[in-house]
């Protein structure tokens, strides 16, 4: 059996177009060497959109009574690097990934090997269509979605990243309120160092409060 079969039918998807799944799979250390080759960059970024989307709308079909905040943690834990490594595992990734030097996988593991599941997820993407795409993002993800909490502290995270790096502490400020009174949405911006570096929004101060922190650990951990 062709090795890509093998990652096809843990895919539960077989590619009409298998140069995209070969692409999706090519460090660009490969084709530094291999002339002619595409590396796996322009179908992650492709990837990434065509994830957030698809499990946007299983959240929401899902959690028909969960509130957007509480919505948005959710997907920010299922889309996260570690939610991509065990997706990775699962697919056994590793074996079929295309590098120029051991070293270079060595020293980006799990980054690379992590990109590798947005690439293929974009390559599906191109290979068939948003609705073939969100089954196949169902099944994989279906034992992450199953054991889904929207109980992350992003507030503590973020205060332990800055107390660590020996920073200023946080502050969350109400800016507006919007909405009827009897169903009012906040605004919380988190400044740090008296200067604003994000925002959330929620029906509650809380829920804000943690958007605004989980929108600055994205920033800082770019």
């Amino acid at each position: 059996m062709n090795k890509l079969h093998e990652l096809e039918n843990l895919l539960g998807y077989n590619f009409k177009e298998p140069i995209l799944l070969k692409t999706a799979l090519t460090h660009s250390s490969f084709i530094a060497k291999n002339k002619g080759l595409d590396s796996n960059e322009r179908l992650e970024f492709l990837g990434d959109a065509a994830l957030e989307l698809c499990i946007s709308n299983i959240l929401y079909k899902r959690f028909p009574n969960s509130a957007e905040g509480k919505l948005t943690i959710m997907r920010s834990r299922l889309v996260s690097k570690k939610a991509l490594i065990k997706i990775a595992m699962k697919l056994k990734i590793k074996e079929y990934i295309r590098v120029g030097e051991e070293i270079i996988l060595a020293n980006s593991s799990s980054r690379f090997i992590s990109s590798c599941v947005e690439s293929i997820i974009g390559a599906i993407f191109l290979d068939s269509d948003i609705i073939s795409l969100q089954k196949i993002i169902e099944n994989l993800w279906s034992p992450l979605i199953k054991n889904i909490r929207d109980r992350q502290n992003y507030k503590n995270l973020l205060q332990q990243k800055l107390q660590k790096n020996g920073g200023y502490l946080p502050e969350y400020r109400v800016v507006s309120k919007l909405g009827p009174d009897n169903s009012p949405i906040f605004v919380i911006a988190l400044f740090i160092n008296n200067l604003e570096v994000s925002r959330g929004k929620a029906r509650n101060k809380k829920t804000a409060e943690q958007i605004a922190a989980l929108y600055y650990l994205k920033k800082i951990q770019k």
